[in-house]
């Protein structure tokens, strides 16, 4: 086959499958480009793309990883509707993979990875086990130097007040961060699988030691010990960002002449019945989806008899109609939704009987229908405790204050929604729980609400 015909066939290939997988790539899109995460992949996606582009003429698919890529596909697409679409998602990678015989470069197969939306995921399930890690080592290291520190979950108290390892100090943009960094310095330098294996593990564990430092950094202008612009909260991270990444550089560079990786061999192609019988193949999985429903996270029932409260803080509580996002999200989710008046201001009441992903923080929500979030310090409130306190703002819209937090059958209040769902799978009993999101207009709110993080 002419040279110029054989380097058309890897994006042919891949468009065949991404073609196969047409609804994997809309969840996809939406994600990206959703505020409620944040298009960090598409970094990932573009450098990925361009080395594929670069080497397309020996990455052209031979007979044998088109069919091993077949199977992988007819497995995935059969599992789709059991599985998350970030699940399908990474099975999708993995027939890409398969097909262009990527897994010579080891590098390119991470950024593919990482090209998946996964901010919000790790923000959910991981960061309330990484803020844990984060406080404990502040704890342990603030009392190394004198300072007379307790924890308590995420909290570090000194002298009666309380500095919280709140959802930003988790750490997992800047492990995303990193992790882009070693994949991208892996592809660069073309490592094999073992070096570029542990680039990516003292990625993370780098990126876990830096946001430590970070926040014992940050104590002591959250205790009032020095007096610090906001702005040094960013340049902090900034700061330790730079010699992680230069330390990854010079790993890279050590271990390129031990681990150095050739780009796959030219694969012998002599009939094009393979990669017909592929394109038929990718043609039936893409008409497929039509008849059959994609996947989804939760496949829980709504429960339809809840006993909502008639007042909330006194005021009596008038059911408002849910809004088309919110009946959309209503109809997948395991659990009772429903939307009131109260006062001047709106309530809104989510209730859940176990843990689950499809409970989403309000910041979330807020940020997927184009508002702006300032996370403003937790507030107590008179006879409710602590609320999560953010301030919205939408074009010329009047500011938002929005209150949340999640209560327990038993009355315990929970701020976080990473928080809540380790705790709710530890503890089931605890259950049903509800979370509470209260929205006011700002001009309504006491001063004393709204000092900034």
């Amino acid at each position: 086959m002419p040279t110029r015909s054989k380097s058309l066939l890897t994006p042919l290939a891949a468009a065949l499958v991404l073609a196969a997988f047409w609804p994997v790539l809309g969840w996809w899109w939406r994600r990206v480009w959703d505020d409620s995460d944040e298009p960090l992949g598409v970094l990932a996606l573009i450098r990925a793309l361009a080395i594929v582009w670069r080497d397309r003429g020996r990455l052209a698919p031979a007979a044998g990883a088109l069919a091993v890529a077949a199977l992988c596909m007819i497995l995935t697409r059969a599992l789709a509707a059991d599985l998350p679409m970030l699940v399908a998602g990474l099975g999708l990678v993995l027939v890409l993979v398969l097909e262009l015989r990527l897994w010579a470069l080891p590098g390119v197969v991470m950024l593919l990875s990482l090209a998946l939306p996964w901010v919000a995921t790790l923000q959910f399930f991981a960061g309330y086990p990484l803020r844990l890690i984060v406080a404990a080592v502040a704890e342990k290291t603030l009392r190394l130097f004198g300072f007379e520190v307790t924890r308590e979950g995420t909290d570090l108290w000194h002298n009666g007040l309380a500095i919280g390892v709140d959802a930003p100090c988790s750490g997992i943009r800047m492990l995303w961060f990193l992790l882009f960094a070693g994949a991208f310095l892996a592809a660069r330098f073309r490592l094999r699988w073992m070096p570029c294996l542990l680039l990516m593990s003292v990625a993370g564990m780098m990126a876990l030691l830096a946001n430590a430092v970070r926040a014992t950094v940050l104590f002591f202008p959250e205790a009032g010990l020095v007096h610090w612009s906001h702005w040094t909260h960013e340049a902090t991270g900034l700061l330790l960002f730079a010699p992680c990444l230069l330390a990854l550089m010079v790993l890279a560079r050590r271990w390129e002449s031990r681990g150095r990786q050739t780009a796959p061999a030219n694969a012998s192609y002599e009939s094009s019945r393979p990669l017909a019988a592929f394109a038929a193949l990718s043609l039936v999985v893409a008409v497929s989806w039509a008849w059959r429903g994609e996947s989804s996270d939760d496949h829980s029932p709504q429960e339809h008899t809840v006993s909502w409260p008639d007042t909330f803080r006194g005021l009596p509580l008038e059911p408002l109609p849910l809004s088309v996002r919110e009946e959309h999200f209503a109809a997948g989710f395991p659990g009772a939704l429903a939307r009131f008046r109260c006062g001047e201001g709106e309530v809104i009441l989510r209730r859940v009987s176990r843990a689950t992903r499809k409970l989403h923080s309000a910041q979330d929500c807020f940020q997927a229908a184009g508002f702006t979030l300032q996370r403003l310090s937790a507030a107590p409130l008179e006879s409710d405790g602590l609320w999560q306190v953010w301030r919205a703002t939408r074009g010329s819209d009047p500011p938002l204050i929005v209150c949340e937090h999640i209560r327990s059958a038993g009355g315990d209040l929970i701020l976080d929604v990473s928080a809540w769902y380790w705790r709710a799978l530890r503890h089931p009993e605890e259950g049903p729980w509800t979370a509470i999101t209260w929205v006011r207009r700002e001009d309504e709110i006491s001063a004393s609400l709204l000092k900034s993080k």
